[in-house]
């Protein structure tokens, strides 16, 4: 009886910080997380959302695959929206736990399925578990299991964030949190309907430019050109890193189909490195070189880098950079596409 009381407890704070932060003005109120149905506001009416926090600090969001975020052809849910969900839900996990409550930023992300599965699609019950392995003054390492709503395993992820927030925040924040609270509810708070969102994530993501070629022995490279624009943000008005996971898949998949002649590819392993922000307005591009890890018709599996700049000419920064592995999935047909 004692634990659940507190694991209620814990989850009520949690949400009670969430909705503040929704209503907060200075914050945006469209993000990627939003376009992804990944809030817990958008998922508690199908009965998912955030539904438990255990005493050993695991936190359970509960996802139901909306269509809309799938390829078409095959409705495979991406498994950079996956890594995109994870980081809203180890991020909250870590936040829940930390007496700071540092948001932080990440600089790395990665997941894998779990062997011998395919991606799950739309319709799909998943249930994330997240946890907060290890916090410090300035790293903070949190894990997440990927499960389905009967407890299968279909996918693992690690995240790994910078959490030093500058002594201002450790006091406001920390310490000072109730009177910092009470601030922010009496002038920086104002209600707000959910965002409007777009069609599908392949109408929020058509690019400007695309290129794609292939060479001998098995390679194929791809270039997207995209402008960052308010969906593919995150309340704090930078390129989310979960939207730039997919725009890396969505590079390497091309590159992938071009190297091996033909779809049937689904990715199933991602590492994503973070090392500059995107702002609203700024051009980025997705290039991206995949080889077949086998070669010939037999092909089952590929490797593929991936790196996003943002910038113009003598300007340009490389935002950040990813390592893929496809595999040839023979039962799934064409992966399909979103573009």
């Amino acid at each position: 009886m004692r634990a659940g009381f507190g694991m209620t407890k814990r989850l009520d704070r949690l949400l009670s910080l969430i909705r503040d932060a929704s209503r907060a003005r200075f914050l945006g109120s469209r993000s990627f997380s939003h376009e992804l149905e990944a809030k817990h506001v958008q998922q508690v009416t199908q009965g998912g959302g955030f539904t438990a926090f255990g005493d050993d600090g695991t936190l359970t969001f509960e996802y139901r695959v909306p269509e809309r975020v799938c390829f078409r052809g095959d409705s495979y849910l991406p498994l950079s929206v996956l890594l995109a969900i994870v980081d809203e839900v180890t991020s909250w996990a870590s936040v829940g736990v930390d007496p700071a409550r540092r948001p932080g930023v990440s600089i790395d992300l990665n997941a894998a399925l779990a062997a011998g599965r395919v991606p799950p699609r739309a319709g799909d019950h998943l249930v994330f578990l997240a946890r907060s392995r290890r916090m410090g003054r300035t790293l903070g390492f949190q894990t997440c299991e990927v499960r389905t709503g009967s407890g299968e395993l279909v996918a693992t992820a690690r995240h790994t964030k910078l959490l030093d927030m500058g002594r201002a925040w450790g006091i406001a924040f920390g310490a000072g949190f109730d009177l910092t609270r009470g601030l922010l509810r009496a002038f920086g708070s104002v209600d707000r309907p959910l965002p409007t969102l777009s069609p599908t994530i392949g109408d929020l993501l058509r690019p400007e430019a695309c290129e794609v070629e292939g060479e001998a022995g098995g390679v194929g490279r791809a270039m997207e050109r995209h402008r960052v624009e308010g969906g593919m943000l995150n309340e704090v008005g930078l390129l989310f890193g979960g939207c730039q996971a997919l725009l890396h898949e969505r590079a390497a998949g091309l590159a992938a189909d071009c190297a091996v002649g033909h779809g049937g590819l689904v990715l199933g392993a991602m590492s994503v490195t973070y090392l500059a922000a995107a702002k609203r307005g700024q051009s980025v591009e997705a290039r991206a070189t995949a080889r077949a890890a086998w070669g010939g018709e037999s092909t089952s599996g590929l490797v593929a880098t991936s790196c996003l700049m943002a910038g113009s000419g003598k300007a340009d920064k490389v935002v950040s950079e990813a390592r893929m592995r496809f595999h040839h999935v023979a039962a799934a047909g064409a992966r399909g596409s979103m573009r």
